[in-house]
């Protein structure tokens, strides 16, 4: 059923008496019907031929002195098209400048198929009347967790790890053994793309390849070829492959075994401790970690939060918005720009299917999140900002210099400055929601597939 808004007739500059009623179609889908007077088209059209005429300069013709049924051969259809443009987005502002309707996004104007050559249809969508149920009735789960001396003393046997050297053996391979070969793999008896390998490095045990194909070569030689049968992930990435059987055939070329460094002063020069003092790098480890794992942790509450918030407050969420979205993902996906119209098309269904469902999720938070925020009247703390720009920071060699750096880049502290809006928004509905902690460890937060 389509329902119809007062009718509205106007008076623009000219004396046009231009007629739009605003209709309401499907969900957020309006139409404002407008109808242009020919006449003042066209006397508009004749006023700024002359304009041109004046201004343009065109071979075999002085300066001001062109012809207008030259202009109006060269120009006439743009000329006329920017004033129907002109007046249908006067007359579409005149139609919703005393109501309540906010317009999403762009209005679309296309011309009206039972009318008129000037008669027209402005589609457009409005922003959804958000109403946000009680916050106190949200469940939402806070993971704790903290850095203890073993899990300080595990990132240190992976610091050492990294700073290994390798040693060639004629043994059979072990887990922590580096394997130098070459691979080519077949699904089906026929080899696929991404299927072939020349003197690829695995470590044995790192799970770097898919699962099962480390394990099969334990246990193998320099110079031996072996045959090993693994299943490709449901989840893998190439749709072709998920969850396919593949066999391949795999010559190694060599086994070398790591040799860790010792826990002295040289190495602790390598990770910048001027002094060799491995007590201040294993104090300096701890402070990193301290930090990531706060951040890991804030991450995971600011999802578990979101997540409760949409869940909670269904919002019909207009199509232009998404669009904005799937459109900022893609420039920071550095998506390649069109070079005409038709890819620019293709593009962006590319980006549709890539980003369109996560892109949904955003803006109708940004909805949730703009109305939580002029419900409960809140404004930006300044400690908010404080401790984003300090945590940031510290990741450098002399915070206070980078600090004032950030705070002379008005971009940058804008976008600190959202981000620690973000943050105040959190602590607000955690204060009011019902929270329930959950114990967990420093492994399993940072590295959750291992949970």
């Amino acid at each position: 059923m389509r329902i119809y808004a007062p009718f509205f007739i106007f008076k623009l500059k000219l004396g046009a008496q231009i007629m739009s009623a605003v209709e309401v179609l499907e969900g957020l889908k309006r139409r404002v019907q407008i109808a242009l007077d020919a006449a003042e088209v066209s006397l508009e059209k004749e006023k700024r031929l002359k304009e041109v005429s004046k201004r343009i300069r065109l071979d075999g013709f002085r300066p001001g002195k062109v012809p207008v049924k030259v202009v109006e051969k060269m120009h006439g259809a743009e000329i006329q098209n920017e004033i129907i443009n002109d007046k249908i987005n006067e007359a579409f502002r005149l139609a919703i400048k005393d109501t309540d309707i906010k317009p999403a996004g762009y209005p679309v104007i296309v011309p009206s198929e039972t009318a008129g050559d000037l008669q027209f249809n402005v589609e457009f969508e409005v922003m959804p009347e958000v109403k946000l149920n009680d916050l106190s009735a949200l469940e939402i789960v806070k993971k704790t967790a903290s850095v203890e001396s073993a899990d300080v003393d595990t990132m240190l046997d992976t610091l050492r790890k990294q700073q290994a050297t390798w040693v060639k053996e004629e043994r059979a391979a072990e887990n922590s053994d580096k394997l130098t070969v070459d691979f080519v793999g077949r699904v089906d008896g026929e080899e696929f793309e991404g299927g072939k390998g020349t003197d690829v490095a695995i470590v044995l045990g790192a799970n770097t390849m898919i699962p099962g194909f480390e394990a099969e070569l334990v246990g193998v030689k320099a110079g031996e070829t072996r045959t090993i049968s693994v299943t490709f992930p449901e989840d893998y990435h190439a749709e072709g492959l998920k969850g396919k059987p593949a066999e391949f055939d795999v010559t190694v070329h060599s086994v070398e075994s790591p040799v860790l460094p010792e826990m002295n002063e040289e190495f602790a020069k390598t990770f910048g401790i001027e002094d060799g003092n491995v007590d201040k790098l294993r104090e300096e480890l701890e402070k990193n970690m301290v930090r990531e794992l706060k951040n890991v942790l804030n991450n995971q509450l600011k999802t578990s939060v979101m997540s409760a918030l949409s869940e909670a407050n269904p919002v019909e969420v207009p199509e232009a918005l998404v669009m904005g979205e799937v459109q900022a993902m893609a420039q920071q996906s550095n998506f390649p720009q069109p070079k005409d119209q038709e890819q620019a098309e293709q593009f962006m269904k590319i980006a549709q299917q890539a980003f369109g469902a996560e892109a949904e999720k955003r803006a109708r938070l940004g909805l949730i999140l703009g109305e939580l925020v002029k419900d409960q009247k809140i404004d930006l703390d300044e400690k908010f900002v404080d401790a984003r720009l300090e945590n940031l920071a510290a990741t450098y060699e002399d915070p206070e210099e980078v600090k004032e750096h950030f705070k002379k880049d008005a971009n940058t502290m804008q976008q600190l400055r959202n981000l620690a809006l973000e943050d105040q928004i959190i602590d607000f509905v955690v204060s009011k929601a019902k929270v329930t902690e959950e114990a967990s460890n420093f492994q399993d937060i940072m590295n959750p597939k291992r949970a």
